[in-house]
């Protein structure tokens, strides 16, 4: 399928046509770096324009920020803080420990 001329919008750099996480996230490594290293406004109205549910998370799948589009699909509007599991309702999340920390048995190999 031929998709459109991407560039990054932050820099304006041609995005490569085969890395689809580029073309979704319209950034460059670098300008995306540079978004989550920046202040909370800047990441949450660049969160914003994106066109696809979209969530950051920490290591531990902890949520540090997320668009409006991923919060229409979210149990909840407080996601901040919580973890990725319980706030798409996981059903693993209440059985298992923490959400994160565990692998279930149906998906462990």
């Amino acid at each position: 399928m031929m998709m459109g001329h991407v560039i990054c919008f932050r820099c304006g750099r041609s995005l490569d046509q085969e890395d689809e996480l580029r073309r979704l996230t319209r950034a460059c490594e670098e300008c995306f770096n540079a978004v989550l290293s920046s202040s909370a406004g800047e990441r949450s109205a660049y969160l914003e324009s994106l066109e696809v549910p979209t969530v950051l998370v920490t290591e531990d799948q902890v949520v540090l920020d997320s668009n409006t589009l991923f919060l229409g699909m979210a149990s909840t509007t407080e996601v901040v803080g919580t973890r990725i599991g319980e706030v798409l309702d996981c059903m693993y999340a209440p059985l298992l420990g923490q959400c994160g920390d565990t692998v279930p048995a149906c998906c462990a190999r």
